[in-house]
């Protein structure tokens, strides 16, 4: 029947479809073996997913190791391949930059010393694949003299090498993303893949749960509060260089230097170099970002220090480190109740602030200023004079009019930036929804428990049909010459203006006295005692 499926040829028969057709079943109820069916339709067997097998438990019983390469561009050392060495119980890898797949053997011969000396570990069981690097002379005879098992994967199945392949696959795919993010030379590519993988040594892995393979050898935490983003421009210390000069040069950061306690600068000159005094960019919230990861809302308590501002322009913080409460603290009167927060919301969308027709004809190119003081063209919002003076003396009161014409433009933009900014909220209910809440929070609780202290308010009950001031807060971002934000300040105002004269109050005083009075008392003698 033209080699068609047992199953669907059982199929039609069983449910009616054809007739005239019989089928004779074998007696081990197996379907009759076709020898054209299997040279048509034959197909790869799966590989199972799943890890088979038990996984290691102590390091280097056994090892996965696979070569890459070659590199489409030479490294900046000549390299073009590198072959990594992955621990099964730990995943805890290395990794090699080689000139030719021969180097392979002397990679691995340093590898061993390396785990025979610092951990006092031998190596069992070696697993790669069928490739010519592993299958050399030396290294087969090397193997069998050091009683060392050498695993093979079947040819043309790189899945049996997994954790090798996996691993290679991840470390390729770091080095293009590092490369595109830093816009970085690609024969930089071996400088990426040594930063890589000592990320990955130090990052969580479902080979150790609840530890890091850095941590899991060597049982240690790790700090990495001088970890930066690959690639960033930084300033290096340069010694000598005349009296005028710079005192430093700018570089981009590679990575840390695992044989000093340095990092690896790559120059403007093409060269890579170790270096101690390098200073880097400390961004402000606003601009600082991570590598494709979502930002996160960093919140503090209200014992935390005021400095919890500055973090925000720092892109990893140093833990934070809680001190001892006092074991007899200050009694602090409680804010009345219509004070208290209501419980935090989860934050909204921010706000998009449209520009002005204003603005957008500016950026389309359809704006335009006047310099004649009876046509002035400003923005709405910015108040300028109605009709010159009529008394003028030379060189004043022109000039006004012109600085007034010549700058509109000038001015709407900067009316535009500042709102578009949106640094300082209006109300509470849209610092709520801002990023930095928890910074508006902090100032909101000093300012209730200044308040508090100074005991501005006492707590009564509120007459009939009296009009009460009701509070509003002002919220102020408070910057540095250059533009950070380095305090948050919040103040608790009342609403005076809700105040009608002649009903709710009759007199008007100042805390001020008058000059006059100043000069009348001053002159009389002090009292005799």
């Amino acid at each position: 029947m033209g080699h068609i499926s047992p199953g669907v040829a059982h199929h039609l028969v069983e449910k009616g479809f054809v007739t005239g057709v019989r089928l004779e079943p074998m007696p081990s109820g197996d379907p009759v073996f076709c020898e054209s069916c299997m040279y048509a339709k034959a197909t790869q067997k799966s590989v199972p997913k799943a890890h088979e097998g038990k996984r290691t438990k102590i390091f280097d019983e056994e090892v996965h190791s696979d070569l890459w390469g070659p590199a489409p561009v030479e490294s900046k050392g000549g390299k073009h391949y590198y072959i990594t060495y992955t621990d099964d119980c730990t995943h805890l890898t290395h990794l090699y930059l080689l000139h030719v797949k021969s180097d392979a053997f002397d990679s691995y011969k340093e590898y061993k010393a390396w785990c025979d000396q610092q951990l006092g570990t031998p190596i069992k069981v070696l697993h790669s694949d069928h490739g010519g690097e592993y299958l050399d002379k030396a290294f087969t005879l090397h193997l069998k003299q050091k009683g060392m098992e050498q695993k093979l994967t079947v040819h043309d199945t790189p899945a049996h090498n997994g954790v090798a392949e996996r691993w290679n696959r991840m470390i390729v795919e770091w080095i293009r993303a590092l490369l595109h993010a830093s816009n970085l030379p690609k024969f930089l590519w071996g400088e990426a893949a040594r930063h890589v993988v000592w990320l990955m040594n130090r990052t969580t892995t479902k080979a150790v749960d609840g530890m890091m393979p850095y941590e899991a050898v060597f049982g240690r935490k790790l700090d990495l509060r001088n970890v930066r983003e690959w690639g960033e421009k930084v300033w290096v210390w340069i010694e000598g260089g005349d009296k005028l000069g710079g005192r430093v040069h700018e570089g981009c950061w590679m990575g840390v230097d695992e044989q000093s306690k340095g990092v690896r600068i790559y120059w403007l000159d093409k060269t890579v170099s170790v270096e101690r005094n390098v200073h880097y960019r400390k961004m402000d919230a606003s601009a600082s970002h991570l590598e494709g990861e979502i930002e996160g809302i960093i919140e503090t308590k209200a014992n935390d220090s005021l400095k919890a501002s500055n973090q925000l322009n720092e892109s990893i913080s140093p833990p934070c480190v809680e001190m001892p409460a006092s074991s007899t603290p200050p009694r602090i009167p409680s804010p009345p109740p219509a004070l208290e927060f209501a419980p935090e919301e989860p934050p909204a969308e921010k706000r998009t602030c449209k520009p002005s027709q204003r603005v957008v004809d500016l950026l389309e190119g359809r704006g335009h200023t006047s310099n004649r003081p009876s046509d002035p063209v400003v923005t709405h919002g910015i108040q300028t004079p109605t009709e010159a003076p009529n008394v003028e003396l030379e060189g004043e009161g022109q000039a006004d009019w012109m600085m007034a014409a010549d700058f509109a433009t000038e001015y709407a933009l900067v009316a535009e930036i500042s709102e578009t900014e949106a640094l300082e909220p209006c109300t509470l209910a849209e610092a709520k929804c801002c990023p930095d809440w928890p910074l508006w929070k902090r100032a909101i609780e000093e300012e209730l428990e200044t308040l508090c202290l100074a005991g501005t308010w006492e707590l009564a009950e509120a007459p009939v049909g009296s009009n009460i001031v009701s509070l509003k807060w002002v919220f102020r971002a408070k910057k540095d010459a250059a533009g950070n934000v380095i305090w948050y300040k919040a103040r608790l105002i009342a609403q005076g203006f809700l105040q009608v004269p002649g009903v709710n109050y009759f007199n008007t005083f100042a805390p001020v006295a008058k000059l006059a009075v100043i000069h009348s008392v001053l002159p009389w003698p002090p009292p005799k005692i």
